[in-house]
């Protein structure tokens, strides 16, 4: 059975979120499985996988989406069954429960955000110009103790691209603010408010962002026997 990796930005950003708050795996793949099954006759093609990824991560590339099904699709018949899009996401939860236990160099070398975006802004924006582009982004977060590595440079660059909302290459006080709250996790206790459709996009994002990680460190998916 293939098992999922756990580092990335969206399976930290995900965990994050839900500090306080206990996931329900089960709730959580029926929504992900009613969204993908358009057909609604019980099990997930390739091209409703394919058109749920493109509808909610933007163009993804053929490979990965090949790749990340024949990871999730472990009896190999072609169709994703809702007992293996249960398993995966319990298996993606598992996993990242375990990176955040190990600490935050748990989570592929991703520190938590800091918790003032302008005491951030203010120590990464070293010309002062009021804006952060991407090498100053990139400094700050490496001297939060990022490890310079592929995955790594991969991660803080998806980073950089979810904070400059307008893309047009530099980072706002304001845009850095949004993103922060964004990931803010909910106080102890407090029921984490997602719908539908923002489950469903964190879920793939996670998902997205292990498998990249994973063949990027290991060159192969991770499986056992």
């Amino acid at each position: 059975m293939n098992t999922i990796g756990s580092n990335g930005g969206y399976s930290a950003a995900m965990m994050s979120g839900m500090q306080g708050v206990r996931p329900n795996p089960a709730q959580m793949a029926q929504q992900l499985y009613s969204k993908a099954d358009a057909d609604n006759d019980g099990a997930v093609s390739q091209a409703e996988f394919t058109s749920l990824l493109q509808d909610t991560a933007g163009n993804t590339d053929s490979e990965t989406v090949e790749g990340l099904f024949s990871q999730l699709d472990a009896d190999g018949d072609g169709t994703l069954s809702k007992q293996e899009t249960s398993a995966a996401i319990e298996s993606l939860l598992g996993r990242m429960r375990q990176d955040m236990a190990a600490g935050p160099r748990g989570m592929g070398g991703k520190l938590p955000p800091p918790p003032d975006s302008n005491e951030f802004m203010s120590a990464a924006d070293t010309d002062g110009d009021g804006n952060l582009t991407e090498s100053e982004f990139t400094t700050a977060l490496e001297g939060m103790g990022i490890s310079d590595d592929g995955s790594a440079a991969s991660r803080i660059a998806e980073m950089f691209s979810e904070a400059d909302s307008d893309g047009d290459g530099a980072v706002t006080a304001e845009e850095l603010q949004a993103a922060m709250q964004a990931h803010q996790p909910p106080s102890p206790g407090q029921s984490a408010e997602y719908g539908d459709s923002d489950t469903v996009s964190m879920l793939i994002q996670a998902l997205l962002d292990n498998y990249r990680s994973d063949r990027e460190s290991s060159g192969t998916l991770s499986a056992t026997a």
